[in-house]
């Protein structure tokens, strides 16, 4: 069975969090609304999911905007 991916918006200054979603829809990525700087928080569920979640934290704290 595939990893499960969600990812959520921690809210900050008393924010609501934002989420979760599941990480295969796109749509749903982009209606959380994290900017650059925010904290996001990713979970996984299944087997291979160490190996999901450590690829993905280094994708999003690369800066891709200066690649």
């Amino acid at each position: 069975q595939p990893v499960k991916v969600t990812v959520a918006v921690a809210g900050v200054d008393g924010e609501k969090d934002r989420g979760p979603v599941e990480a295969t829809s796109i749509l749903g990525l982009m209606t959380l609304g994290a900017k650059h700087g925010e904290e996001v928080v990713l979970s996984a569920e299944g087997e291979g999911a160490d190996v999901a979640l450590d690829a993905l934290a280094a994708l999003v704290s690369r800066d891709l905007d200066a690649e």
